[in-house]
């Protein structure tokens, strides 16, 4: 069952990567910054979840990596300059 759940969030993560590196062609950011927080609000549920329920030491998971990654994507998404209507 842990690996089943590791193997679906992994797959989560990766389609909001792919989200995040999207919306880097759209104009205001937006995409970014909602998959970027998406994406750490997956990952913080996924370590609370294998921790809890598994009781699995999961500091050397990379988990630490892809909330860094989601803090960059949603401070690049919010560093775009927004075109005035």
């Amino acid at each position: 069952m842990a690996r089943t759940s590791q193997l679906i969030a992994r797959a989560i993560v990766l389609v909001l990567i792919a989200i995040m590196m999207l919306g880097v062609v759209r104009a205001n950011g937006i995409v970014t910054v909602v998959a970027a927080l998406l994406m750490a609000v997956v990952t913080i549920g996924f370590v609370v979840y294998a921790s809890v329920g598994f009781s699995a030491a999961v500091r050397g998971s990379g988990a630490a990596l892809v909330i860094a990654g989601a803090v960059l994507g949603c401070v690049g998404g919010l560093c775009v300059r927004r075109q005035k209507p």
